[in-house]
């Protein structure tokens, strides 16, 4: 039962983006959690009851003395948005690493007993590509870029909106959002996704006949089933236009945000230059605002990567709703494999434009603090 059938470069791309995205997401979840100063209560929700229980612990309602730990130069609401964005990318590298994992096992228990046929076998103990969609561990890799895709695409709509009510309404507070909104925001999305998850694996049980047919690539990576299954169409008719429709807005909003932050953009340069006669009111509003354009700059490259390596998967999945049957031929399972896996590399990418754009703009605004101090000392 090989998953990835012969070809050597689907899972060389999963044991890489994989793992790695893993461990690059869980970096991310502790840089934004150190922002958010989450110290019992790690998770989506509970970093706003922990930030609330510090506060009424504190004495006489005071704010919670700062900690002497450098963080990252973003908002707290835009930490608590990225952080959920990379729970939802380490569940799509959680399906990377199991879709490789069982590809080695079966590969090499295939190669133990010399099996070649994919579909059929002489050892009723291996399973063969038809047995391998009605394991549990194919049920959970349903459930996971399901649940991922979904939370993935909502999230980073979630973030664009944030982006855009700070850069419209940057003097009107009360228009944002707070810790409490947006972590009610994401809990509506995470909800949202883990039931389509979970509608995945139910018609993947009641849908999926238990005798032998015809394999497909696409049901061996455990994301689709059958073309001539009404409920599956549908569900992938409706996951494939909605994620269009979040895209679309997605840019339109963004190509607002663009105008918007040229404005922002000048007014630093123009009060750069003359920082020192600045009221510290100003300052601040400065420091708030170069914090909203690093947000605006990450989520628009993780945007921009999301919609490359969605693109092709979208194009096959709008195919697969119409009817297209080429798309379940042999010939075309290394360009769908790998159109399937160029979607899931998102889980990887994006925790690497984070981490790298924010590094950059928190130590230049660091080399930025220590040139300003040595100026007001030389003055």
């Amino acid at each position: 039962m090989l998953i990835f059938r012969q070809f050597i470069l689907p899972q060389v791309m999963s044991w890489i983006c994989g793992p790695l995205g893993i461990v690059a997401n869980c970096y991310v979840l502790y840089l934004t959690s150190q922002r958010l100063r989450i110290q019992h209560y790690p998770g989506m929700l509970f970093n706003v009851i922990s930030n609330i229980k510090l506060n009424r612990n504190s004495p006489s309602n005071q704010p919670v003395k700062r900690s002497q730990k450098r963080h990252i130069a973003m908002g707290k609401v835009a930490c608590l948005l990225f952080l959920n964005l990379s729970i939802a990318d380490i569940l799509t590298c959680l399906y990377l690493t199991i879709l490789a994992s069982s590809d080695a096992y079966y590969r090499q228990i295939y190669s133990i007993y010399n099996i070649t046929n994919l579909t059929y076998n002489q050892h009723p103990h291996v399973i063969n590509l038809y047995q391998w969609k009605l394991q549990p561990a194919c049920y959970a890799l349903r459930f996971l870029t399901t649940t991922a895709s979904v939370a993935s695409v909502n999230i980073a709509l979630i973030i664009t909106i944030d982006r855009f009510i700070m850069i419209s309404f940057p003097h009107q507070p009360c228009k944002r959002f707070t810790l409490k909104r947006a972590a009610i925001a994401v809990s509506f999305v995470w909800i949202y996704a883990i039931s389509g998850g979970i509608l995945a694996i139910l018609l993947a049980k009641f849908t999926v006949p238990h005798y032998d047919t015809i394999t497909t690539w696409y049901g061996s990576l455990c994301i689709l089933d059958s073309l001539q299954n009404t409920y599956v169409i549908m569900l992938t008719a409706y996951i494939g236009i909605t994620n269009v429709v979040v895209y679309s807005i997605i840019c339109i909003i963004y190509g607002i945000i663009i105008c918007k932050t040229r404005n922002y953009r000048l007014t630093v340069a123009a009060n750069r230059h003359n920082q020192h006669n600045l009221t510290h009111q100003s300052q601040y509003r400065i420091h708030k605002i170069k914090n909203v354009y690093l947000g605006v700059v990450i989520n628009g490259l993780i945007i921009f990567t999301n919609i490359i390596c969605w693109l092709p998967s979208a194009i096959t999945t709008i195919l697969y709703s119409v009817g297209y049957e080429q798309l379940s031929y042999d010939s075309f399972a290394f360009r769908g494999i790998m159109t399937a896996l160029l979607y899931s590399t998102n889980g990887l990418i994006n925790p690497i434009i984070f981490i790298v754009l924010a590094t950059l703009m928190t130590r230049k605004r660091r080399s930025n603090r220590v040139t300003n101090s040595k100026d007001d000392q030389l003055q």
